[in-house]
């Protein structure tokens, strides 16, 4: 039964989650959270040429716009999204929270909450005439993600999602990443290459997947811009909707920038 896969699959999920996590204290015990009060602020900007929902296996074939904003501190943030498509329809409106439970020199867990409308264009008909009209749909998710770094240039971790939906055709959705990351491939000069893989799985509803996925960014130390491209690509799945294979390329302009509250005194 698909019921019985999934909850082996979730309960495999919290092994290897529990595995990470152990691992990451044992071999960073001795690190201790610094006593400077800092507040952060960051954002990322991108118009991509096939705007790919969050979900990943998924396609519309349409350009697209998307912006996040994070703000906060250390351990606690409000990270804000949006996607759009280019024709000018909203997509996506994410309200989101994030605390960061261990924050370690080569460890992190984060556990977030996600508020959020998915709109979507539908037919109908009224009083004999045919005509579109913007739907929005609520969902509230949940999400944990934890990393270790096994050096300064690489990485791996894993990532959970779920939503419930509140309106729409999907109530339950699962979302499961294994990821892994080389960053700092120094190509010429300043420019360097990171190189992500994922396995992650999907359910929804009763409908299940495994899928594969590989993005790589192109970017310059210190530069706000940079290129991304992503691709994707199902290995199994029962999900109507989802793409055997998918890719995208992406502008990407970001910024980050960190402000210290100094004691009163100072």
């Amino acid at each position: 039964m698909i019921f019985t896969d999934s909850k082996r699959m979730l309960s495999f999920w919290a092994f290897l989650s529990m595995v990470l996590f152990g691992y990451g204290q044992e071999t960073d015990s001795t690190h201790q959270d610094s006593i400077v009060s800092t507040h952060y602020f960051s954002g990322e900007f991108e118009v991509n040429t096939n705007a790919i929902p969050p979900a990943l296996a998924f396609s519309t074939k349409i350009p697209g716009l998307y912006g996040k904003l994070s703000m906060g501190r250390k351990r606690l943030t409000f990270d804000p999204s949006v996607r759009f498509l280019l024709n000018g329809t909203p997509w996506f409106v994410f309200l989101t929270a994030h605390y960061k439970a261990v924050d370690r020199k080569r460890y992190f867990t984060t556990f977030g909450m996600h508020p959020f409308l998915y709109f979507e264009t539908g037919d109908f008909s009224v009083a004999g005439v045919d005509s579109s009209m913007i739907q929005s749909f609520r969902n509230i998710s949940v999400d944990h993600e934890q990393a270790f770094k096994i050096s300064d240039r690489v990485g791996v971790g894993t990532y959970y999602f779920y939503s419930l939906g509140l309106e729409g055709p999907t109530r339950h959705f699962h979302f499961a990443m294994l990821n892994a990351y080389v960053r700092d491939i120094r190509l010429f000069k300043e420019v360097c290459l990171q190189v992500a893989p994922k396995l992650y799985w999907l359910s929804l509803d009763r409908s299940t997947g495994w899928y594969l996925n590989a993005s790589v960014a192109l970017y310059r130390n210190g530069f706000p811009l940079s290129i991304r491209g992503m691709v994707n690509q199902r290995i199994r799945s029962s999900i109507v909707g989802s793409v055997s294979y998918n890719w995208n390329l992406s502008l990407v302009y970001g910024f980050n920038k960190a402000f210290v509250a100094l004691p009163v005194g100072i």
